[in-house]
């Protein structure tokens, strides 16, 4: 399976891949890739996910989220995590956390789930230069 990084906050990179090939009927194995087909929201309007949607930075020690149902649950670094209802609090103004623990018990276990699948380190910027330098060396050798 495909793993997609997100990137500045830009959850389309989960979606992208089985949405945009849906839209322009490509057809792929889904089964390679993380993410869900959302063409029919894009093209129609208004429907439920049927997987939860994950997401956190790639910096060390970085918070994760999950959108499960309605719920919305935040880990957040050296605090409480926190739970908001969207479907009743879309601005995430109102912590339903003490209020709802069974819900924070099970989103908080999807999410070490989850993270237990990602690498443990990323690469950085100057990893991507380095590795680009060298397939340029190779490349130039296969020419000569």
């Amino acid at each position: 399976k495909f793993k997609l990084m997100l990137f500045s906050g830009l959850g389309f990179i989960h979606e992208g891949p089985c949405t945009l090939c849906a839209i322009t009927g490509i057809s792929i194995d889904s089964t390679h890739f993380e993410g869900e087909n959302m063409a029919d929201v894009w093209l129609e309007g208004n429907r439920t996910r049927s997987s939860p949607l994950f997401w956190r930075t790639s910096s060390s020690g970085a918070q994760a989220s999950i959108r499960y149902e309605n719920w919305k649950l935040h880990q957040v670094r050296r605090r409480p995590p926190e739970l908001y209802d969207l479907s009743k609090d879309p601005e995430e103004r109102l912590n339903l956390a003490a209020e709802h623990p069974e819900i924070v018990q099970k989103l908080t276990g999807l999410i070490t789930e989850w993270t237990a699948s990602l690498p443990q380190e990323y690469k950085n910027k100057e990893d991507y230069k380095k590795e680009k330098r060298t397939r340029r060396k190779l490349d130039k050798r296969k020419l000569e």
